[in-house]
């Protein structure tokens, strides 16, 4: 179900309902790969440090706070090898051409976009790009999870 543009827009003039430690015990999973993609152990550390690990932190929060919103229950936690599944799924759509989480959700989709363009502390270019795919995969593991009722069904989740 797509998170819909109120849903959006109501989180995006809102103070955070979400704790980073409440979310952090809620999705480890998340955290270790926003972690891996974006701190010091990301694969490109000398261009991706704290400030793109903190921004894009408070933007998974606000993501689940989304999904949780629309769907009226949090998104399923989520392991670090369904968020890299979720990404090779994003850029497999993207060098495809295919549509991605983008048409799936594009509220959230405009809302990333958003932030790249415009985030709280400057951030070069690789680091928005890496902001982008670690989000577009963040909201591709919640999308696929929540879309299916049966979680042992759902190939990211295994």
């Amino acid at each position: 179900m797509q998170v819909g543009e109120r849903v959006v827009a109501a989180r995006a003039d809102a103070e955070p309902q979400l704790e980073i430690g409440w979310f952090a015990a809620r999705q480890p999973g998340v955290m270790r790969f926003l972690e891996d993609r974006l701190g010091a152990g990301a694969p490109r550390a000398r261009d991706i440090h704290e400030e793109v690990l903190a921004i894009a932190l408070d933007a998974a929060c606000a993501i689940a706070e989304m999904f949780t919103a629309q769907h009226g229950r949090p998104p399923p936690r989520l392991s670090p090898r369904a968020l890299e599944r979720a990404e090779e799924q994003a850029l497999d759509a993207l060098a495809q051409r295919r549509p991605g989480y983008a048409e799936r959700q594009p509220g959230l989709a405009a809302w990333v976009a958003g932030l790249i363009a415009d985030p709280p502390r400057p951030l070069s270019r690789a680091q928005r790009r890496a902001l982008g795919l670690s989000l577009g995969a963040v909201i591709t593991g919640f999308d696929a999870a929540l879309a299916t009722a049966d979680e042992t069904d759902n190939p990211l989740l295994a």
